[in-house]
């Protein structure tokens, strides 16, 4: 055998030990703070296709190109992010396991590709696997919602029957703040919580009228060994789908009405993690008090990220990101956001405005 073909051989081999050991990882404890090395456990789901005629909103086609941009560049900003920000405890034991579940194994793939030139400071503690999108049997009105795929998140514990818990993410969401603190967040669960997650900004038209909130689905810290010992999980959902389908535009809407009914079973997560007053129009609110605690993640619902300059500058600084290079101070990409900012205007047609949104991407640097 020629010294090449050894050398690869031993790289393969070491990584696929490597995988191994994270996939055989205990989940990080929910409560309380990790002695010995455990895993994050991160689901992403990912499909090509039509966006079913018929239903609320217009019928866009969602190419596989775009969910791989997507999703490299959430999980980048993830790596990213948890490399440089410190916690209240060691980060180095702790990793990183990606579930992507698709429809086309070609996205898995390209996406794989992409990581895998980055730098080893990156990728060695963190883990990718592909799983193919199984709904349950009777689940067809579930299973035609909105977006291809978009209602799977609703069956991830049937899915997953041997993972306890996990933090689902839609791929438009990018990360400010260590992942980890998201984790954290566990810790704030009663007995009978089984699902975080923050609020939404918007009220769906079945429930302007009741006045009755609504939760962001796109970010759900989901403990999954409560949800499966609900006997009638499945069934709930699909009973609200027939029941209300003309008026549900996404899981979104069924999964906040599911809450609306049992709100013992949530628990919001604070709004830096989806700060409503960043959406709007002019960023004069103070509510969230962003400028004091930073921004923890952004979301790109609507395609925002793709079609909106403003939010195409934070977008944009994690997707041209070089990763095949570490320098763990460095924060060039917080830095160029600012400077961005600064020129470009965007943000400020007042001087409070554009102030204020660079203390809440600054306040992420320190």
């Amino acid at each position: 055998m020629k010294l090449y073909q050894i050398q690869i051989f031993v790289l393969v081999f070491v990584h696929s030990t490597l995988c191994k050991e994270i996939s055989t990882l205990e989940s990080c404890p929910l409560s309380g703070q990790p002695t010995q090395a455990c895993k994050v456990v991160v689901a992403l789901v990912a499909c090509e296709g039509e966006r079913i005629p018929g239903h609320l909103g217009t019928d866009l086609v969602f190419k596989g190109s775009r969910q791989e941009d997507q999703l490299a560049t959430l999980i980048k900003s993830i790596v990213y992010t948890k490399s440089r920000q410190g916690i209240n405890y060691s980060p180095d034991f702790v990793n990183l396991e990606f579930l992507i579940f698709s429809n086309k194994q070609d996205i898995f793939e390209n996406l794989r590709r992409k990581i895998s030139t980055w730098n080893k400071t990156y990728t060695e503690n963190m883990e990718l696997q592909y799983h193919d999108i199984r709904y349950p049997a009777g689940s067809e009105c579930v299973s035609a919602m909105f977006r291809p795929c978009a209602s799977f998140r609703i069956f991830l514990p049937q899915a997953l029957p041997k993972t306890q818990a996990l933090i689902y993410l839609d791929t438009d969401i990018i990360f400010f703040r260590n992942i980890l603190y998201l984790w954290q967040e566990f810790n704030k669960y009663t007995d009978e919580t089984i699902i975080s997650s923050p609020k939404e900004w918007l009220f769906y038209r079945k429930f302007k009228s009741q006045k009755v909130p609504v939760f962001n689905s796109g970010m759900m810290l989901m403990n999954l060994s409560r949800i499966r010992e609900i006997s009638n999980w499945n069934s709930v959902f699909f009973n609200l789908c027939d029941k209300n389908r003309k008026y549900f535009p996404g899981p979104q809407a069924m999964l906040s009405l599911y809450f609306i009914q049992k709100p013992e079973s949530h628990v919001t997560l604070n709004c830096t993690w989806h700060p409503m007053n960043f959406y709007e129009p002019r960023f004069t609110t103070r509510a969230c008090n962003l400028h004091k605690y930073g921004i923890s993640a952004l979301h790109g619902f609507q395609g925002l990220f793709h079609m909106s300059d403003k939010f195409k500058i934070f977008y944009n600084a994690f997707r041209g990101a070089n990763m095949t290079t570490y320098d763990g101070k460095d924060k060039s990409i917080f830095k160029s956001i600012i400077n961005e900012i600064k020129s470009s205007r965007l943000y400020c047609d007042t001087v409070s405005n554009c102030s204020y949104v660079k203390r809440a991407v600054s306040k992420l640097m320190k």
